[in-house]
C-alpha cells in the first residue's frame, strides 16, 4: 500500500531539502559579494538574506520531516527495517550539507572546526555500520538523539543571523563570523562536537561488547 510507503518518501524528502540548504547557503555568499553585473550592490544586499531564510526554512522543513516520518510510521503501522536503517542517514544528510553550507559561508575557524569532527564523525559511523559488527547495533541511543537533538539547535542558531540580516547587521562573511562567534550561538556547536566524539566511543564499545546482539 501507498500508504506504508508515507515515512520513508519524507525520510528521503529530507535528503532533497539538504541539498536546498546547502545550496541557499553557497547563494548566500555570492549575494554578499555581489560579484553580478546585472545587479547593484543594494539588489545584492537585499538578496543575502532571501537567501539565509530560505536555507533557514529548508533546514526547519528537514527537522519537521523528521518527526513526521516516525509519526506516520506508528499512526500507520508501517515501521520497517529500511525506515530504522535510512532515517539516521537521513538525519546525518541534513547536518552535513547544513553545516557545510555554514562554513563556506561564514569561512571561520570556530565553525569549520567543530562542523569537520561533526562530519567525520557521521561518516565514520555511516561506514562503520556497513560492516559485520556494526550491522548489529541498529538501535540508536538516547545519548546519539541527544546530539543529533544538539546539532539542530546549533545550526538553526547560526543560521538565523542569515535570515535576519538587515544593513545595520554585519554583512560580510567575515563580520558575520566575528559576529556569531562574539555570541553564544557557536557554543552549542562546539558541545555537539564533542557529543560526537563521546558517541563514537560509545557505538564502537556497543558494538564489541555484544557483537551478536549490538
Amino acid at each position: 500500500m501507498l500508504v506504508k510507503w508515507i515515512p520513508n518518501l519524507l525520510t528521503i524528502s529530507r535528503g532533497g531539502l539538504a541539498v536546498l540548504v546547502l545550496l541557499a547557503c553557497i547563494k548566500v555568499t555570492y549575494a554578499q559579494g555581489c560579484e553580478s553585473t546585472d545587479l547593484t550592490k543594494e539588489e545584492c544586499d537585499s538578496l543575502a538574506p532571501m537567501w539565509g531564510r530560505l536555507a533557514l526554512l529548508a533546514f526547519i522543513s528537514g527537522m519537521i520531516t523528521d518527526y513526521l516520518d516516525g509519526w506516520t510510521a506508528r499512526v500507520f503501522r508501517a515501521e520497517s527495517r529500511l525506515g530504522v536503517w535510512l532515517d539516521p542517514i537521513a538525519d546525518k544528510i541534513l547536518v552535513a550539507m547544513a553545516l557545510a553550507g555554514l562554513s563556506v559561508t561564514y569561512q571561520a575557524w570556530a565553525i569549520v572546526v567543530p562542523a569537520t569532527v561533526i562530519i567525520s564523525r557521521d561518516i565514520f559511523i555511516t561506514g562503520f555500520r556497513m560492516t559485520p559488527a556494526g550491522k548489529n547495533v541498529v538501535q540508536v541511543s538516547s545519548f546519539a538523539k541527544q546530539k543529533t537533538a544538539l546539532e539542530m539547535v546549533a545550526i538553526t542558531l547560526l543560521m538565523l543571523p542569515l535570515a535576519l540580516m538587515t544593513p545595520t547587521v554585519p554583512s560580510s562573511p567575515d563580520d558575520l563570523a566575528d559576529y556569531v562567534i562574539g555570541t553564544l550561538f557557536v557554543l552549542p556547536l562546539w558541545g555537539a562536537s564533542i557529543m560526537s566524539v563521546v558517541s563514537v566511543v560509545q557505538y564502537l564499545k556497543r558494538a564489541s561488547r555484544d557483537p551478536d546482539k549490538g
